[in-house]
């Protein structure tokens, strides 16, 4: 989608949103007479600038004696509060003044009769952070010349309508700005002469302010399950700079016929791997001499620096674009850029943004002609004939136009080179079918021309479909999983996908269970097949001219359901005691288990596995035998090639007591807590109590008739003074003091 320029003033009026959600970012809504605020995505998840400890020694300073003046010419005004979130330190007074000038500088950039409002906390970021920022609130507007169901943010969707969204809202500031007070190496001069090792807080300062004003979009990706997505809200809403954002392949991030929402192709953009995203519309193009705009994608995906940042590589301080690098996500030692440059004013200009004069001036058109504005085919336009009929708008001065059509978009490889009088053109040599093309027109003078328009690109459809050609399952496949991904070819120009999935290859009502209308050339099974069954598939593809005849019929079988866990336990059983130290371990079969992976451990959460054994049957026979009189736990998984199943319950066992006897305490010496432990081989009267040293009976921990088995008693010294005590142990025949030392 290219958006024209907004240089219109806008009706200062907005509809009451009406969608009701039932989320939006960090769950706020806040609603004002006639217009709806939400509040803005966390400003970690928009910029986290990071720092490179090397000297660039570069700077880009267009406006090094005066700013452009913001009072007669257009402008926008700052309105600052400085906030403290460091310990006790304040802003340094000359931060503020480095603050109050990067401000300045946006001021004659922008132009908006609403003050700007910034809220600036001087905080501490940690090492790898030299500032964060973004809107405090976005908006949706709904008057003629915005982009309908689409957030914008609050400073600009103010400028655009020259009232304060702000207020009867909870909101009171536009932007925050974090900046870090850890950092000891600021350079605070407003003149871009940044010494070697120091971080020129002016070129972040406008870099912050630039996120706050709109430079930034809703991507996000999980780079452990490798999934993108984008919108706010669970109906996915997007902001204002993702309707400008295309993948290599020109198609839109946010258009789901190309890209699910999530999915992996997503993040396959979004990180690279399918070679990049651009930032692509008429005026940011036309200021980076008619070249996409590459964004930051590093892979893995950056929370805080991929997407709503420039590519820093591209942007580099040693290229031909050096003065457009102030929004990429990392700045160095001794660079200092005191301008948004070309590309970022162009970039604000195609978002709507009302620009001031040393933004106009940037991106500022000289050629004596102006550039004609392209109408049909729509840019993007898909299924498009062969012989199309270009149309553009009249440009004054101009006697002809001159038209090119190229396979590429820098119309390297022009397949049609044509001047008309008018201001449209049929194509009739014809051009190939499935075909993305790109089309441009200048015009001409007397002795004069424009510059060339913008770059529309259309894709022609298909002449005759083929057949579709299946990719995977491959034909025949054993133990998938019931959640199988279908893919099969993608055909450039077709309108849809027609999938059949059924138990017979005769696909009739009676064993056809998946029939689908896609758009995109795979399919998740999932929750819609069976475990252990044979299923046949086949595709075919439909387009504007007609349909394919259906694929060759392929098959896969689904793997077997994972098996149940175990839940009953023959022997040893919970908390059975006097087990032999030689037993076999034995449990009822789980239903599908062909394997069983048992552990018995000495702790009851298997940090420690001294047995561990795989059995293909429900016993287990451990080949040394146990210790006497221990406590142990085991527990048992069944599994089978579909799986594994959870984790049996942990069955706990005490193995058979041959001496009556106690252990001694720990720990010892101690403070406040100790554990008793000790074995009965028999049933017995035990007595267990506490003496001090004066022979005084202080405690009674047990004193009653117990089983066989091992025990233990837990002693609380709260109320103990610091000394020497004695511990009785009497069980039948048996007796036994022990000491125990109280340290406090």
């Amino acid at each position: 989608m290219i958006i024209n320029n907004f240089r219109n003033t806008f009706l200062l009026f907005i509809i009451l949103f009406t969608v009701f959600m039932t989320g939006t970012v960090n769950g706020q809504v806040n609603r004002a007479d006639n217009y709806t605020l939400f509040e803005a995505p966390d400003i970690e998840s928009v910029c986290v600038l990071e720092p490179l400890e090397y000297d660039d020694d570069y700077r880009y300073n267009p406006y090094p004696n005066v700013l452009k003046s913001n009072a007669t010419e257009g402008g926008a005004s700052f309105d600052i509060t400085y906030l403290n979130d460091c310990g006790g330190r304040e802003w340094p007074e000359e931060a503020k003044v480095a603050f109050d000038y990067a401000a300045q500088l946006w001021g004659s950039h922008l132009n908006s009769s609403v003050p700007i409002s910034i809220e600036a906390t001087w905080k501490s970021l940690g090492e790898n952070t030299l500032g964060s920022a973004g809107p405090t609130a976005i908006v949706i507007l709904s008057e003629p010349g915005t982009v309908p169901n689409t957030y914008y943010a609050i400073a600009q969707a103010n400028a655009m309508l020259g009232t304060d969204l702000k207020e009867n809202s909870p909101y009171s500031h536009d932007i925050r700005v974090n900046i870090s007070c850890d950092r000891t190496n600021w350079y605070y001069g407003t003149d871009a002469m940044t010494p070697g090792g120091q971080f020129d807080l002016v070129t972040v300062l406008l870099h912050e302010i630039g996120h706050g004003i709109g430079f930034l979009g809703t991507m996000s990706a999980d780079n452990n399950g490798r999934v993108a997505e984008w919108g706010v809200g669970d109906s996915k809403i997007p902001l204002i700079y993702d309707q400008f954002t295309l993948d290599h392949h020109f198609d839109h991030l946010i258009d789901t016929d190309s890209h699910r929402n999530p999915s992996t192709s997503l993040y396959e953009a979004l990180t690279g791997l399918d070679e990049g995203v651009y930032f692509s519309a008429d005026e940011s193009e036309f200021a980076l001499d008619r070249l996409r705009v590459p964004l930051y994608t590093p892979s893995p995906y950056q929370k805080g620096s991929s997407y709503s940042h420039l590519d820093q590589i591209f942007f580099s301080t040693n290229g031909p674009y050096a003065e457009n690098a102030l929004m990429r996500p990392a700045i160095p030692f001794q660079f200092a850029i005191h301008s948004p440059g070309p590309v970022f004013c162009g970039l604000l200009n195609d978002m709507g943004w009302p620009l001031g004069p040393a933004c106009e001036q940037l991106i500022e058109d000289d050629a004596p002609l102006e550039r004609p504005v392209l109408a049909l085919p729509g840019n993007g336009i898909k299924k498009s004939g062969t012989t199309p009929q270009l149309v553009w708008n009249d440009v004054n001065g101009a006697t002809s136009y001159q038209v090119q059509i190229s396979k590429n978009y820098t119309h390297t490889d022009i397949v049609f080179d044509e001047t008309s009088p008018g201001t449209s053109l049929t194509v009739n040599s014809g051009l190939s079918p499935a075909t993305i093309y790109f089309w441009r027109v200048r015009a001409i003078g007397s002795g004069s021309t424009s510059s060339w328009s913008s770059n529309y690109r259309f894709t022609t459809a298909l002449d005759i479909p083929n057949t579709v050609t299946l990719f995977s399952p491959e034909n025949g496949a054993i133990n998938q999983p019931t959640a199988v991904n279908l893919f099969w070819e993608s055909i450039n120009g077709v309108d849809n996908y027609t999938l059949q999935v059924a138990t017979n290859p005769n696909f009739n009502s009676q064993n056809l269970v998946i029939e689908r209308t896609l758009k995109i050339n795979e399919f998740s099974t999932s929750q819609l097949i069976d475990f252990s069954t044979t299923y046949y598939w086949r595709v075919k593809a439909r387009s504007n001219i007609g349909e394919t005849d259906w694929s060759e019929t392929w098959s896969f079988t689904t793997i077997i359901e994972r098996p149940l866990a175990v839940t009953a336990f023959i022997t040893p059983i919970n908390d059975e005691v006097q087990v032999p130290v030689t037993t076999k371990f034995n449990w009822e079969p789980s239903e599908r288990a062909s394997d069983y992976t048992i552990q018995i451990s000495t702790d009851e959460d298997f940090s420690t596995v001294p047995i561990s054994g795989f059995v293909s049957n429900s016993q287990f026979t451990n080949d040394d035998p146990l210790d006497f009189a221990e406590v142990y736990y085991w527990r048992v998984k069944a599994s089978n090639i579909g799986g594994e199943s959870n984790w049996s319950e942990t069955i706990r066992f005490i193995t058979e007591v041959q001496e009556t006897k106690i252990s001694d305490n720990y720990p010892n010496p101690f403070n406040i807590f100790t554990t008793l432990r000790y074995q009965l081989s028999d049933q017995r009267y035990v007595l267990v109590d506490v003496f001090d040293m004066a022979g005084r009976r202080v405690s009674v921990l047990v004193d009653g008739e117990q089983g066989p088995g091992v025990y233990f008693e837990s002693l609380h010294a709260n109320h103990f003074a610091s000394g020497i005590y004695m511990i009785r142990f009497v069980a039948g025949d048996v007796m036994d003091v022990q000491k125990m030392t109280i340290i406090k």
